[in-house]
C-alpha cells in the first residue's frame, strides 16, 4: 500500500532531523535524515565537539548539515581559506633527509616548489616557491639547479632569461593579485652545502609543448632535466587524490599544528592555498565541477605542490589527525630526525 506524505506524517509524527518528501508521479518516497534525528546528538555539547574534528566550517557544513549550495567561486581549500594563520610558519632550518622538488611545466611559465617531508611528524614544510616567466625549460632547469646550490652563478649565465629572473627574485618578482605586491624573495642562492633531491611532475612533462624547448629543438621536459643530470619521475595524478591529501594535511595534530606548514618564503603558493584558488564555474557538461578554476598565477604552483604531495605523503598521513601519544617534532622538540644547520636559520 502506498501513503501519501500526509498520511505518513500522521502515522509517525514529525521527527527531528528528518525531512519527508514523497514524488507522487514515480510513486517513491525519499527521507532526508541530519545528525539531529539521534536524540543523543542534539545537545550542542555533541556538535561542539565533533565540529572540532574538521578543519573547517565549509567541510563542517558540507559533511554534517548537508549544505549543497553552489561551490563556483569558493574556496577549494577552505580550511587554508579559514584560518591562513595555521598554516603560515617560518622554517627553522632543514630535517637530515631529502628535499622534495615539485616540478609543473605550463609552457614558458614553469614552476617548482621545494618541501620537506617528516616521517616522525608526518608533517610537510613547504620551503620555497619558483614561478617562470616567459622562460624555456633549459633555463628554468638550470635555475633551479642554482637556487639548489647545485650548480654556480657562473654556469647559470649562459641563460640570459635566468639571470634575468634572479635579479627579479631580488626586486619583488611576485606581484600578488590581491594581497598586493611586490613581495621580496630571500637572498639567492636558497640551499647551500650538499643535499640530496627528490624530483617530481605530472604527466604534462613527457609531452611535448610550445615554450619547453629551445628554438628548433623537439624535446620532453623529462629529456631536457636529464640532460641536466636531474632524475625526474612523471605520472598521472588524478586531481582528487592531491585535494584529497591536501584537506587531510591540514587537520590539526594533537600539538595543535597542522600537517603542512608554508614558509613565508612562498608568498603565492600561500595565497593560492588560501583563497586563491576557487572551484570552477559549472558548464552544461559539468554542473557540479569538483576541479580548480584555472589561474594564470596560482595553477603552476598549485598543480606542482600536488605532485609532490602525491608522490612522497603516506596516505595515511593526510588522512586521520595525529592521536595524542605519538611522536611529534618541531624545532627544539628532539626527535629521530635532526635539524641541520642552514640558510634558514638566519633568514
Amino acid at each position: 500500500m502506498t501513503l501519501s506524505l500526509a498520511e505518513i506524517e500522521r502515522k509517525h509524527g514529525k521527527i527531528p532531523g528528518v525531512t519527508v518528501r514523497r514524488n507522487e508521479r514515480k510513486g517513491f518516497t525519499i527521507l532526508r535524515l541530519h545528525y539531529t534525528a539521534d536524540p543523543a546528538k542534539r545537545d550542542p555539547s555533541w556538535m561542539e565537539k565533533r565540529r572540532k574534528e574538521y578543519p573547517s566550517d565549509a567541510q563542517w557544513r558540507r559533511e554534517m548539515e548537508i549544505d549543497r549550495s553552489a561551490k563556483a567561486g569558493q574556496a577549494y581549500y577552505p580550511a587554508f581559506a579559514e584560518h591562513p594563520e595555521r598554516y603560515i610558519k617560518r622554517c627553522p632550518g632543514l630535517i637530515r633527509g631529502p628535499i622534495v622538488r615539485a616540478w609543473d611545466f605550463g609552457g614558458e611559465n614553469p614552476a617548482c616548489v621545494w618541501m620537506q617531508v617528516s616521517a616522525v611528524s608526518r608533517r610537510v614544510w613547504v620551503l620555497r616557491e619558483l614561478l617562470g616567466q616567459n622562460i624555456d625549460t633549459y633555463a628554468f632547469r638550470d635555475l633551479v639547479k642554482y637556487l639548489s646550490g647545485q650548480i654556480t652563478l657562473d654556469a647559470l649565465k649562459q641563460w640570459p632569461r635566468a639571470t634575468a629572473m634572479l635579479d627579479e627574485l631580488k626586486e619583488g618578482f611576485a606581484d600578488l593579485p590581491t594581497s598586493g605586491g611586490p613581495y621580496l624573495y630571500p637572498p639567492t642562492p636558497w640551499f647551500e652545502g650538499r643535499h640530496s633531491f627528490l624530483d617530481f611532475a605530472g604527466h604534462e612533462a613527457i609531452q611535448k609543448a610550445p615554450g619547453q624547448v629551445k628554438a628548433g629543438e623537439a624535446q620532453t621536459a623529462l629529456e631536457i632535466l636529464a640532460l641536466g643530470e636531474i632524475v625526474l619521475l612523471a605520472a598521472y595524478v588524478l586531481e582528487k587524490r592531491r585535494r584529497s591529501l591536501l584537506n587531510g594535511l591540514a587537520h590539526l595534530r594533537a600539538d595543535g599544528v597542522p600537517g603542512i606548514l608554508i614558509d613565508p618564503a612562498c608568498p603565492i603558493l600561500a595565497e593560492a592555498l588560501c583563497g586563491g584558488v576557487v572551484f570552477a564555474k559549472p558548464t552544461p557538461s559539468e554542473p557540479d565541477p569538483n576541479a580548480p578554476a584555472k589561474h594564470a598565477v596560482y595553477s603552476h604552483l598549485h598543480e606542482a605542490l600536488g605532485y609532490g604531495i602525491v608522490n612522497t605523503v603516506p596516505v595515511e598521513f593526510g588522512d586521520l589527525p595525529m592521536s595524542v601519544g605519538e611522536g611529534v617534532l618541531m624545532p627544539g622538540m628532539g626527535g629521530e630526525e635532526q635539524y641541520v644547520q642552514s640558510y634558514l636559520l638566519n633568514r
